[in-house]
């Protein structure tokens, strides 16, 4: 009788260490898949804001679009080198000026809301990036514009755990006669997953239960 109580209650065991196996095991193949909805390249708009000269940066951020979500990407960027040729310092007509420089970190931000109104959003950092760009001013009249180009890459940690790396390419500028700036991009990145807190728990679960099952086989 004591036997099969014992052969019944390793029974048991087993099948709970089955279920726990199992179940942590397809939390893991999905967590650790690349969600595709953040995978890929998306465009960037923003009217009315620019990165230029010494200022490589839009905190107020550029918005994605179209997409299967609506989203907004914003960066700050430390200059670690910058020049200058200062030609249109003062400005004259027909003056041109020309600068460049590179990116040694800075900071990057980004909110979205998915098409069934679920919120995701990340934060990250710059790894370094490089920027140039070209001022000019017209005649008879005074006016002037600018074009700037900057790329930066970056990696960032998401609030849900995932994790992404990218890559941003920023064209902001200015016409002679336009009546604001604008800036458009490119936002590149790859997004993965990492395995939830509960994942790992279920497998601690299952790993205790085995390590019991094992000693009550050599008490039996």
């Amino acid at each position: 009788m004591k036997s099969q109580v014992h052969c019944l209650a390793r029974i048991v065991l087993l099948v709970v260490f089955a279920l726990i196996i199992i179940g942590c095991g397809s939390q893991l193949a999905f967590a650790t898949s690349t969600p595709g909805t953040f995978t890929g390249s998306f465009s960037m708009f923003c009217q009315g804001c620019g990165a230029s000269e010494a200022n490589q940066s839009i905190p107020g951020g550029l918005d994605l679009y179209p997409g299967p979500f609506f989203g907004n990407f914003s960066f700050v960027g430390v200059v670690a080198s910058y020049f200058n040729d200062q030609g249109c310092h003062p400005q004259t007509p027909g003056c041109l000026e020309h600068w460049n420089g590179t990116l040694s970190g800075g900071s990057v931000s980004f909110w979205a809301v998915d098409t069934s109104m679920n919120p995701f959003s990340f934060s990250g950092s710059i790894s370094g990036g490089t920027f140039s760009g070209l001022g000019s001013c017209d005649y008879p009249i005074l006016t002037c514009g600018y074009d700037n180009n900057l790329t930066f890459v970056f990696t960032s940690l998401w609030s849900n755990n995932w994790y992404s790396v990218g890559m941003v390419s920023v064209n902001s500028g200015k016409a002679i006669d336009g009546p604001e700036m604008e800036s458009l991009g490119t936002l590149t990145m790859t997004t993965t997953a990492t395995p939830e807190p509960s994942a790992l728990a279920w497998l601690g679960a299952g790993v205790v239960a085995a390590a019991k099952l094992v000693r009550r086989r050599f008490w039996f």
